[in-house]
């Protein structure tokens, strides 16, 4: 973000987006940087980390930013008792070790032939937000693991789903059960569920549904190099989730939804991640009859996926702007966003907690916002 920030707190960084990716998947991660840092990640980013994930903090200090913090990073991984079934490890840099050009990417060459152990380096810098790491991480991720196949393919891959974006487990079953109660079979599930071995066997699926804009770069790969197709979205309401599904089976739809329902003349405002917030218009309008929707984020916004009138915003002003010049009548969006609205219009706030926007304010929430019971509106 750009400018004065009054309203916002901080988003998530590019290197707790990487963590989110990798995070739950058995490996031991190393933060290089100072202590604070990894507090992005451990307190306000990652409630996995209070189940148990292994993250460690090179602890940088003054004389080491002179020196460099790579020996630290060293013998930090040497004194720890690796476990043999460890899959990997992950290194991340953070602004302080940025700006230091500390050499992960030589340390980790080190590491791997010494440790025998896969070795994942991820250029983050926390100048950029968590969407750019995820991008990131699960590109590294299904370059280093990703097994050959040979044979027929069946089945979803379901890429780009982490906790900054789609918190709780029962957002996570949300989407498994929309797709497979549809006739889908799921492969593989990258990333919050399961570990590496769901990411060995992607070549064995047919078809990849991205769910997040951190997911469109391995996508795009895997269709160039192996080609397997894929579908950026997310089942969000019963009507879209049968479509999503007839989409992923290539069948043909046997019934038209597009125009069901009473057409409403109320404007709509969504804001947050862009491939979510597509698949919450598209059930606003497919269930709710809702024709004017629009969506907006401070997040990574892709051309192809923008409809006309769609805003990608960098600031708060912009956010200010768009809500005065469109004046909509009912808004869906991470509470923080609520302060932004006009008092002297009734505006009705759907929340739907972000955590890379609110952090832990909001993590414990219980609401349905994918999948087919949606519980927002």
């Amino acid at each position: 973000m750009r400018g004065l920030i009054r309203k916002l707190p901080p988003f998530a960084p590019d290197y707790s987006g990487v963590n989110g990716v990798l995070g739950n998947m058995g490996g031991i991660s190393l933060i290089g940087g100072a202590d604070g840092c990894i507090g992005n990640v451990t307190g306000y980013d990652d409630p996995r980390f209070f189940e148990g994930n292994k993250i460690f903090s090179s602890g940088l200090r003054n004389i080491r930013a002179i020196t460099g913090d790579e020996g630290v990073m060293k013998e930090k991984i040497d004194d720890l008792k690796l476990e043999e079934d460890i899959p990997f490890i992950l290194v991340l840099s953070t602004p302080t070790s940025a700006v230091i050009a500390s050499d992960y990417k030589g340390l980790g060459k080190i590491i791997s032939k010494e440790k025998e152990i896969p070795v994942i380096t991820v250029s983050t810098t926390g100048m950029e937000s968590y969407e750019v790491g995820i991008e990131k991480g699960l590109y590294e991720l299904g370059k280093k693991f990703i097994k050959p196949f040979e044979g027929d393919r069946e089945g979803v891959n379901i890429i780009g789903c982490t906790p900054l974006d789609y918190w709780g487990e029962h957002q996570i079953e949300n989407i498994r059960c929309a797709i497979e109660k549809n006739g889908n079979k799921i492969n593989s599930f990258w990333s919050v569920k399961g570990g590496i071995n769901e990411i060995e066997k992607t070549l064995k699926g047919a078809v990849n549904l991205v769910v997040s804009t951190g997911g469109v770069k391995i996508a795009k790969y895997l269709e160039k190099e192996y080609g397997i197709p894929y579908v950026v979205d997310v089942p969000v309401g019963e009507i879209h989730s049968e479509i999503l599904a007839s989409v992923l089976s290539s069948e043909k739809l046997t019934r038209s939804y597009l125009d069901k329902g009473e057409k409403k003349s109320q404007k709509v405002l969504i804001i947050g991640e862009q491939v979510w917030a597509n698949g919450f218009r598209k059930y606003m309008k497919y269930e709710h009859g809702f024709e004017k929707v629009k969506v907006a984020s401070y997040f990574k916004m892709l051309t192809e996926y923008m409809l006309e009138g769609d805003v990608k915003m960098d600031t708060e002003k912009e956010l200010e702007q768009l809500i005065r010049e469109y004046e909509p009548d009912i808004v869906v969006g991470d509470p923080f966003y609520k302060s932004f609205l006009n008092t002297s219009k009734d505006v009705e706030f759907l929340e739907v907690p972000h955590l890379a926007v609110s952090s832990r304010l909001y993590w414990n929430h219980k609401i349905n916002y994918v999948g087919e019971k949606i519980e927002v509106i």
